[in-house]
Parts: structure tokens; C-alpha cells; sequence
């Protein structure tokens, strides 16, 4: 039981199943606390952050020990240079060393792939397997990690930020274009799409999908900008000590 729970071998993974409905809903859970509990997450701040780094650390931490163990790794695939692990990276600097004009492109970036990855997986592992588990924690992880950023105030989202994080990741996807011919591989999908059905299937055949997918990054980006834009202007959030109150000054909404 416990090798089949860790073997290589493909367990299937099927979109849209019960084990994947009950991820989402429970990813629906999460975010419903937090945004309910916004006075206990920053009156424990540096201890929820701490829980968010050792979670995505030790998530990220687990993969590479599973592909190391079970002779999985090759550069071509497991090298951490996609969207998620990036921004997991980069989240958990965020996390330890704020920045403010890092975190809202970080913050965006993150949130907009870790919701495509849990939403449409690219997994070949069911609920029985050890990957199910630590893909769904890990980016779970990030956005959850990231909305605390967001309810502590440690991210406030300016306009500019759409176009800095869209710069941001047309500098990864090029890059990655280097780290495929190099390796082989198929980092950022820039090559081909992923072999697992995905939302980049309605958007055309290679190369031109390329093309669509910058319009809807950027598309996705703007949305997620707004959207919490007026959370941070109409929802309580805390502003210092254990005072809440509705936000109303505009002055550093940019």
C-alpha cells in the first residue's frame, strides 16, 4: 500500500472527479476562513506566515525528495523553472521579507497560476498517490499564502502592477525558451501545450495559442487586479494594531 502510495507508476488522475470537486470545495473553505477571520490572521501574523513557509517548503522540499527517490528527475521536466514554483519561491520570500513594490506583482502572478493549476491540473496521479496530495497542498498553499499577504495589507495593488507583472512573465515565458532547447523540455508551455487537457486547448494549435494566451494573461491579470482592488477599498481589513475599519481613503490605491 504505502509503495503503491509512492511508486512512479501513473494512478490516472481524472478532472472533475469527486476527489478533485472535493479539493475545490475545501480551496473554497480555506478562502471563506480567511477572509472571516482577517482580525486573528493579522493579530498572529508572523506565526501564519511561518505556517505558509514551512507548508510550501517543505511541499516543494517533499517533490524533489520523490523525484530524486524514485529516479523521476530529469531536467527536461522537474527542473523548478514553471509559473507555480517560481512564485512559490518568490511567496515565500514575500512571506519572510516583504516588498512593496515586488509583492503585488508576485501576488498576481501567483494567484493566477496557482488557480489554473488547481482548477485544470496538469497531474497524472489520483487521490491513492503521495503527488495527488502534495500538488493540490502546494499550490493551495500559494494562493492561500498569498491572500494572507493581501488581508495584512503586506500586498496594496496599484495599476501599475498589471503591466509590471504581465512584463514579468513574458520575461520568464522567453527565458523559458532558452531552458527548453537546452533541456529538452516544455517549461511555460511556450513549446507545445501539456499533454493533460487545459485551458490553453481553446485557445488555438501551436505557435498561435502563444499569441491568445498573451492577450488572456494579460486579460487575467487586469481582472485580478480590479477584483482586489475593491476588496481592498470595501472590505474591513485591519490598518494598524487590532483597530478594523473600512477602508476609504483612496490615496494609495495608485
Amino acid at each position: 500500500m504505502i509503495d503503491r502510495f509512492f511508486s512512479l507508476e501513473s494512478t490516472g488522475f481524472e478532472f472533475g472527479s469527486l476527489a478533485h470537486i472535493i479539493v475545490l470545495v475545501l480551496t473554497c473553505m480555506i478562502f471563506f476562513f480567511q477572509f472571516h477571520c482577517r482580525r486573528v490572521l493579522l493579530k498572529n501574523d508572523r506565526t501564519w506566515r511561518h505556517i505558509w513557509i514551512g507548508i510550501l517548503l517543505v511541499m516543494d522540499g517533499a517533490l524533489y525528495v520523490w523525484y530524486l527517490a524514485t529516479g523521476a528527475w530529469n531536467p527536461a521536466t522537474t527542473l523548478p523553472y514553471n509559473l507555480c514554483s517560481l512564485m512559490l519561491y518568490g511567496t515565500v520570500w514575500m512571506l519572510w521579507r516583504p516588498s512593496k513594490w515586488l509583492a503585488p506583482i508576485i501576488f498576481l502572478l501567483a494567484i493566477s497560476g496557482a488557480i489554473q493549476a488547481v482548477l485544470t491540473p496538469e497531474l497524472f496521479y489520483g487521490y491513492d498517490h503521495f503527488r495527488f496530495y502534495q500538488f493540490f497542498i502546494a499550490h493551495i498553499g500559494i494562493l492561500a499564502a498569498n491572500l494572507h499577504l493581501f488581508w495584512t495589507k503586506r500586498v496594496v495593488l496599484q495599476w501599475r502592477a498589471i503591466l509590471q507583472a504581465w512584463g514579468v512573465l513574458n520575461v520568464l515565458a522567453a527565458s523559458a525558451f532558452l531552458v527548453n532547447v537546452i533541456t529538452g523540455g516544455n517549461y511555460f508551455f511556450v513549446s507545445h501545450k501539456p499533454l493533460q487537457g487545459s485551458l490553453l486547448d481553446v485557445l488555438g494549435p501551436y505557435p498561435w495559442y502563444l499569441v491568445s494566451l498573451e492577450g488572456v494573461a494579460l486579460l487575467l491579470i487586469s481582472f485580478l487586479c480590479i477584483l482586489f482592488k475593491l476588496f481592498y477599498r470595501n472590505t474591513v481589513i485591519e490598518i494598524s494594531g487590532s483597530t478594523i475599519f473600512t477602508e476609504t481613503n483612496n490615496t494609495r490605491q495608485g
